[in-house]
């Protein structure tokens, strides 16, 4: 029997990859991307793509790229087998399905489970950026009344607040592929939060947490429309912060009205909690 075989690049950056990088891989449209360590992704191709690997290597300089080729496994079973529940902070347990169509109740033990498909867009709870995030939502004494989701993703945050006990919940993210995701991750667990697709200047009116789990240079550029949306005596989420651009943050945040109230950090990731202290309008 003639074996199959596919082609994997591997690629490995000096520093913690990001979602630009992240991104960037799956434009090539590989079969499967999966994340070996902070610094290192395999991507999976039926033949090798030398263009696009040039195209990497250039958009991002520092990267080192290698193509090997090894046979054909079950990845479908591989990947089903992979999916176990995820404890997030003290009340979740998020509970990844491979397909849409397998997406059933579980028991969570006395937890809040959140179901979803991962795959097409950021924020399965595993990564600690969003774990960080919901933990830092279930630190806040009384739970706002009204939240955004900047950037949403998978939508996992906007329906942690919308269980902590927000009335009004909105998401927003710029990519369309991210919304879909959103609205059927929402609707499979049974709830109703509205997302726009476009970025925050698009949204209207005033909420007492805003929550942005996006790349830092993105949460410098949007500091302003972010600072916008937030109420008096608001609180704000940030993650998706490397760890040298931590004390960055920290001082524009500052500098528009915010105390910080809390940071932790894995080492490669920073999450904060602010209180907007200014007047503000």
């Amino acid at each position: 029997m003639n074996k199959k075989f596919y082609f994997v690049l591997s690629v490995r950056s000096p520093y913690p990859i990001e979602e630009e990088l992240l991104s960037a891989v799956n434009s090539g449209k590989p079969m499967g991307v999966w994340e070996v360590d902070p610094f290192t992704l395999n991507a999976y191709f039926p033949e090798m793509n030398g263009p696009f690997e040039r195209k990497l290597a250039k958009r991002f300089p520092g990267i080192v790229l290698e193509w090997r080729k090894e046979e054909s496994r079950d990845w479908v079973k591989e990947y089903e087998e992979s999916l176990n529940p995820i404890k997030v902070g003290k009340r979740f347990l998020i509970t990844p399905f491979s397909d849409i169509d397998k997406v059933r109740d579980v028991k969570a033990g006395g937890r809040t489970a959140i179901k979803l498909v991962p795959g097409e867009a950021f924020g399965t709870g595993e990564h600690y950026t969003t774990s960080s995030s919901i933990a830092m939502m279930e630190r806040i004494g009384k739970f706002p009344s009204s939240v955004i989701d900047v950037g949403t993703g998978t939508g996992v945050l906007a329906i942690a607040a919308k269980h902590l006990g927000a009335r009004k919940v909105f998401a927003c993210d710029i990519d369309p592929v991210a919304c879909r995701v959103a609205a059927e991750t929402i609707a499979m667990n049974r709830m109703r939060i509205p997302i726009f697709a476009s970025g925050p200047e698009a949204v209207r009116g005033k909420f007492g947490l805003v929550i942005a789990n996006i790349l830092a240079q993105t949460l410098i550029e949007l500091s302003q429309e972010l600072t916008r949306l937030n109420k008096r005596a608001g609180h704000l989420i940030l993650s998706g912060i490397s760890v040298n651009m931590g004390l960055k943050i920290k001082e524009i945040y500052t500098s528009l009205g915010y105390r910080l109230l809390e940071a932790s950090s894995d080492g490669e990731w920073w999450t904060m909690l602010f209180a907007r202290v200014s007047k503000g309008k």
